[in-house]
């Protein structure tokens, strides 16, 4: 580019150019001034790693940060489960698995097809599913233990107060209690 605008090859574009190319191209050379272009490789760096390699994964850290109080869900993925479940618990936090709420968001589903098929008056969330349901409720009850709002989706950070173990069983007696979900 520092080669092609100082040559005099920039002259003989310019008149072949629309008026609004021709505008958009001032534009361009108005946002370069201030830069000192060289003629060397094109480096690709993110502004908070200015001396890293540009990478995917530093792009997507970058676009979601993880905060300081979160940092525990990332011990799911060091666990010795199966990857469907580490994935399954990865969705759980971040809100975003295939509920019907969810899925009538995505306009998959129609709003009348959004309430959780237990107790057909509120709608399928994720909070609704493995809290607020009475038959959610009845199973939780059983463990003596209710969780905080939001502790649902840090279900490895119960602790003592409720082991993975009785997670799984969580699982399988809500799998029980509701033979008609998609699995």
């Amino acid at each position: 580019m520092a080669t092609f605008c100082s040559s005099a090859l920039a002259v003989l574009f310019r008149h072949r150019l629309s008026a609004a190319a021709a505008a958009e191209f001032q534009i361009l050379r108005d946002c370069l001034a201030p830069f000192q272009l060289r003629d060397l490789p094109d480096m690709r760096r993110l502004a908070n790693t200015p001396h890293d390699v540009f990478t995917t994964r530093g792009a997507y850290q970058t676009l979601h940060p993880i905060a300081a109080n979160s940092i525990d869900f990332m011990y799911i993925w060091k666990m010795k489960l199966p990857n469907k479940v580490k994935f399954f618990g990865w969705l759980l936090f971040l809100g975003r698995l295939n509920t019907r709420t969810h899925l009538h968001h995505r306009n998959l589903r129609g709003r009348e097809e959004s309430n959780c098929k237990l107790c057909h008056t509120q709608l399928e969330t994720d909070a609704h599913i493995f809290v607020a349901c009475p038959r959610a409720r009845d199973v939780w009850l059983r463990f003596v233990h209710l969780p905080l709002p939001g502790q649902h989706r840090t279900p490895w950070a119960l602790g003592s107060e409720l082991p993975l173990h009785d997670l799984e069983v969580w699982c399988c007696r809500y799998r029980r209690l509701s033979p008609h979900m998609d699995h």
